[in-house]
């Protein structure tokens, strides 16, 4: 999640650093607009991969625009 800022961009700490790669705030997600407002929102997935990956639970969170950062909503 990128957008233009005055001093080059702001990625709302969607970037991670070296310590977290290949992991970033947003994974794994994707824009949605439910509301059809011309908003994206952006809904998250979780697994905490217990026992396993492919067997554990996923969690969904959707994240909304408050006029500064994605928040969860």
């Amino acid at each position: 999640m990128l957008d233009f800022a005055r001093d080059g961009f702001d990625g709302f700490g969607s970037r991670p650093s070296p310590s977290q790669l290949p992991i970033s705030r947003f994974y794994s997600a994707s824009l949605v607009d439910d509301a059809r407002d011309g908003t994206y929102d952006i809904r998250a997935e979780f697994n905490n991969c217990e026992p396993d990956c492919a067997s554990g639970p996923h969690r969904y969170e959707l994240f909304r625009w408050d006029g500064h950062d994605y928040r969860p909503a």
